[in-house]
């Protein structure tokens, strides 16, 4: 609303409460009186709104326009999670590396439309090291442009604030400043939003019911074992193989079988078989080693002999992953996912990018579908337990006509 608005109620409303209209009422001189009141303070509060919605815009480098201070309710709700948007992408939450830290900082930096062009240390300054915008997350124009926003967007902005939160917590080793309650006095919700948030948590990592998981082989001995599956599968042909290549060929196709004894009494066995080229096995090694140190012994002066062997440094062991199923099904303090949430971790893997040179969008079809399912389940399950009141952060309000 605006000072039009605020005027034509006046209007609408004095015409009834007016002393003159009502002459046998006692009460109506209080009445209009009260109400020249109740437009005097939406007047003040709308002049308040449009202070905050200029210091939040300030603070990102922008300039709030004239159409966004007519009727800022609207304008200072969404400046106001725009703000707590670019907090958490600065500070980051979870366990982010530094490359990805790194990268979130540029990306943010060239975000100019989203963001106002704003400075990222001037931006952490202001909200980190002095306390005026996080008191006017507590006031009461914050709350009265929460109040006249859609539910779905009122549920988004509760969401920012806890995660706003936890990212100061961990910032500061799990301490917050002394606004903070202050905000969950005048956002009683977000009370509620936790304890949803805190069942859905329970329910991931809760196997009750289920039955033990067989434990896990380590990787490198699954990849050992695979390997050995394949030669096993593979030894009869390499056997034929080997058992041809030992033989001559006859004229009818066949061949001639060596035993290995044969080539004692061919003199020119060692010129039609090089030693780069007598295959692999114990028995081809040592003819190696019996032949590189007989050429030895007849160098002449002139040689320098067999070069030496560079010292080779060790390479170290190739790091060896984790199990993309134990990445799934387990947490890394040691909590395993029960049977729903690993089936949505997997999807969340599918279709979620991993590595430092993949992102996607949140406007990304697959992404959007993703949510949307999974939101879906929630509510299901939910409208069956306890927290089914929670779910009246984002039920629409149904306005009869």
């Amino acid at each position: 609303y605006g000072e039009s608005d605020i005027a034509y109620a006046y209007r609408q409303l004095s015409r009834a409460l007016h002393p003159d209209k009502n002459p046998d009422l006692d009460k109506a001189q209080a009445a209009f009186h009260r109400l020249s009141e109740a437009s005097e303070e939406l007047r003040q509060g709308l002049q308040e709104q449009r202070n905050a919605l200029k210091l939040i815009v300030g603070v990102m480098g922008g300039t709030a326009t004239e159409m966004m201070l007519e009727r800022p309710q609207e304008a200072l709700f969404a400046e106001a999670c725009r703000l707590l948007c670019a907090v958490c992408g600065i500070v980051t939450e979870g366990e982010v590396s530094h490359v990805a830290q790194a990268r979130a900082q540029i990306k943010f930096q060239r975000s100019s439309r989203m963001f106002y062009s704003c400075h990222m240390q001037t931006l952490m300054s202001e909200w980190f090291e002095k306390t005026h915008l996080l008191d006017l997350y507590a006031s009461v124009p914050i709350r009265t442009a929460y109040d006249c926003a859609p539910k779905c967007f009122r549920a988004q902005f509760l969401c920012l604030l806890n995660r706003a939160a936890m990212a100061e917590a961990k910032r500061f080793n799990d301490c917050v400043r002394g606004s903070w309650p202050k905000i969950m006095q005048t956002f009683p919700e977000m009370g509620l939003w936790r304890e949803l948030r805190q069942a859905i948590h329970t329910r991931v990592w809760d196997t009750t019911g289920e039955p033990a998981a067989a434990p896990q082989e380590p990787v490198e001995e699954a990849v050992r074992r695979s390997k050995s599956r394949k030669r096993s599968r593979s030894r009869s042909r390499r056997r034929r193989d080997r058992d041809r290549g030992r033989g001559n060929k006859r004229e009818d196709g066949t061949y001639e079988l060596d035993d290995g004894r044969r080539h004692r009494e061919d003199t020119n066995w060692y010129e039609k078989n090089p030693i780069g080229s007598r295959g692999r096995g114990p028995m081809a090694e040592r003819e190696r080693k019996r032949d590189l140190a007989w050429d030895s012994r007849w160098t002449t002066s002139e040689d320098d002999g067999p070069k030496p062997q560079k010292a080779t440094q060790e390479q170290p062991p190739e790091e060896v992953g984790r199990d993309p199923r134990e990445v799934i099904s387990a947490h890394p303090s040691g909590y395993r996912a029960c049977k729903w949430a690993r089936k949505w971790r997997s999807a969340m893997a599918a279709i979620l990018p991993s590595g430092f040179d993949a992102a996607v969008p949140l406007t990304d079809t697959e992404v959007r579908k993703l949510g949307l399912l999974l939101w879906k389940d929630i509510v299901s399950w939910a409208e069956h337990t306890e927290i089914n009141r929670y779910l009246g952060l984002f039920r629409a309000d149904h306005q009869s006509s």
